[in-house]
C-alpha cells in the first residue's frame, strides 16, 4: 500500500511540468504557424527560360525606386540607380519595373507619370548619366535587349526595337513593317522571318496583303521569347495557347486549354484539373509554363483570396505542377503539394524545385528521392524567389534589398 502511494504521489507531481511543457510545445507551434502565414513567397518564374536579362556573371534586380546588380563570382552587391519619379511609386511587391542592361547602360520605362505614358530612359550606372531615348512610348509592357537592340513592345501585337548605343530622339524600327516588307504576303499561316538575331513570328491577311499581328519575336536559335505575355504561352510553333477557367456560379469550375491561330481556334478540358477544390482566385501566368517537346508543363498556385504571383502563405492552397499535351490534349499531374507549408519554386530538365521549413529541396519529377539543396535565412516578410542563367535565387527586395541566396544548379 505504500508503495502504490508513493507511485500515485509521483505520478501527480510528475502530471505538472508535463502538463507545462505541452502547454509551451503548443504555444510554440501555433506561433509557428502564424509567423509561416504571415510570410509571402513571390515566384518570379518557373525557371531561367523565363528571365528576359542576365547570364551567369551578375543578376540585376530590385523595384521602381532602386536597381542593383549582384555578381555571382565575389557575392557583392552595387547599387545602379535610385530613382524618383512623380506619383505613383510606391517601392512594394507589386511594383517591380522593367530594367534591361547592355554593357554599362541600363534601360527602362519610366510608366509612373501623372499622364500615365511611358518614357524610355537610357541609364549608364557607372556615370550616373541618365537621359530620355523617347518621350510618349504608351504604356509599354516588356522590354529587352537582343544582339545590341532595345526591343520594347507597347500594345499586345506591336513590337519596336532601338539601337542600344542609338542617339536620343532617333527613329524606333517598327517589326511589322520588317515582317511585311520580308514576309510571303500570300501565305495566311503562321510564319516566321529573322533579322538581326531574332525571329519574327506573325501572319498576313491574305486577302489585304496586310500584317495581322506580330505574335511574338524569339532570340534565333535559342527560341527563348524575348517579352512574353502575361497570360498567353507562345508554342514553338508561333501559337498562343492560354490556360483558362469557366466559373459558374454554384458550380465547380472547368478549366479549359485554348490554342489561337489566325485560322482555327482549337479548345480543349484539362482533365487532370477536374473535381480540384481551386478558388477562383488562382490564375494561370505565362512565366509559369515551359514546353518540352509536345508537352507543356504549367505551375498553377492555389490562392484562397488574392490573386497573383506573390501570395501570402495564410492565403495559400498549394501548389499543382501538371503536363498538357498540345497534340493529344491529355494531361496529368506531375506533383501536387499536399500541405500548404510547401511551396513549388522551380521546375527545370526533368527535376522540381521545393520550398519547405526554409530548406530549397530538388526533387525528379519521376518520384525520384528528395535531395536538400540550400536553406534560406528566416524572419522576412516577403521572399522573391527567381531563376538567371544556372542560378535559383533568393532576395528580399521588399525591405533590404538583397540576395539572400544564388544557387547554382548543376
Amino acid at each position: 500500500m505504500k508503495k502504490k502511494g508513493i507511485d500515485r504521489e509521483f505520478v501527480i507531481a510528475l502530471m505538472y511540468p508535463l502538463g507545462v511543457i505541452v502547454v509551451i510545445l503548443g504555444f510554440l507551434a501555433v506561433r509557428g504557424v502564424e509567423e509561416k502565414d504571415a510570410t509571402a513567397y513571390w515566384l518570379v518564374c518557373l525557371n531561367s527560360d523565363k528571365n528576359t536579362a542576365g547570364d551567369n556573371e551578375a543578376y540585376f534586380y530590385g523595384d521602381d525606386r532602386e536597381t542593383y546588380r549582384y555578381d555571382f563570382e565575389t557575392g557583392v552587391t552595387e547599387q545602379l540607380c535610385q530613382l524618383d519619379f512623380e506619383a505613383g511609386c510606391s517601392g512594394v511587391a507589386d511594383k517591380r519595373f522593367e530594367f534591361a542592361v547592355y554593357g554599362d547602360y541600363g534601360f527602362y520605362l519610366d510608366d509612373h507619370r501623372i499622364d500615365n505614358n511611358c518614357a524610355l530612359h537610357r541609364y549608364n550606372y557607372r556615370t550616373k548619366e541618365d537621359e530620355i531615348l523617347l518621350e510618349d512610348v504608351g504604356h509599354v509592357h516588356g522590354i529587352n535587349i537582343c544582339n545590341g537592340y532595345l526591343i520594347y513592345r507597347p500594345t499586345y501585337s506591336e513590337y519596336f526595337l532601338y539601337p542600344a548605343t542609338a542617339a536620343a530622339g532617333e527613329e524606333p524600327i517598327d517589326l511589322a513593317g520588317i515582317f511585311e516588307r520580308e514576309g510571303d504576303k500570300t501565305n495566311p499561316d503562321i510564319q516566321t522571318v529573322t533579322y538581326e538575331g531574332m525571329d519574327i513570328v506573325g501572319c498576313f491577311d491574305s486577302s489585304t496583303g496586310k500584317v495581322w499581328g506580330i505574335a511574338c519575336v524569339k532570340e534565333h536559335g535559342t527560341g527563348k521569347v524575348l517579352i512574353p505575355s502575361e497570360q498567353h504561352f507562345v508554342l514553338n510553333d508561333g501559337r498562343r495557347l492560354v490556360f483558362s477557367a469557366d466559373r459558374w456560379t454554384g458550380d465547380a469550375p472547368q478549366y479549359y486549354a485554348d490554342i489561337y491561330d489566325d485560322s482555327d481556334d482549337s479548345k480543349y478540358e484539362i482533365t487532370c484539373l477536374a473535381g480540384k477544390d481551386i478558388d477562383e482566385n488562382s490564375e494561370f501566368f505565362e512565366k509559369f509554363m515551359t514546353q518540352e517537346g509536345d508537352e507543356v508543363i504549367c505551375l498553377l498556385q492555389i490562392s484562397y483570396k488574392y490573386g497573383g504571383k506573390v501570395m501570402w502563405q495564410v492565403h495559400s492552397g498549394g501548389d499543382i505542377l501538371f503536363k498538357w499535351n498540345i497534340k493529344t490534349g491529355e494531361s496529368s499531374i506531375l506533383y501536387e503539394t499536399l500541405r500548404r507549408d510547401t511551396r513549388i519554386v522551380g521546375y527545370k530538365n526533368g527535376n522540381i524545385y521545393l520550398l519547405h521549413n526554409n530548406w530549397v529541396s530538388v526533387q525528379p519529377v519521376n518520384g525520384g528521392k528528395r535531395k536538400k539543396l540550400f536553406k534560406i535565412p528566416k524572419g522576412r516578410e516577403i521572399y522573391y524567389f527567381d531563376w538567371q542563367g544556372d542560378y535559383l535565387i533568393v532576395t528580399d527586395i521588399y525591405r533590404k534589398n538583397e540576395v539572400l541566396a544564388a544557387y547554382k544548379i548543376e
